[in-house]
């Protein structure tokens, strides 16, 4: 499955698992966005770097 790369808000999941690992920083958080996979501290990070 790929994995949306262009800029987005942070969705949070309905479901909320603490089995739940970030993909980029790969710690272990109960919410990870839906749509990339990574927790709220790291979205916020790339919306930041993604903004020209």
């Amino acid at each position: 499955m790929t994995r949306i790369r262009s800029p987005h808000n942070f969705h949070e999941p309905t479901i909320h698992n603490p089995e739940s690992i970030c993909n980029k920083c790969s710690t272990q958080t109960s919410k990870v966005c839906e749509w990339c996979g990574v927790c709220h501290n790291c979205h916020e990070g790339l919306e930041r770097n993604e903004e020209y």
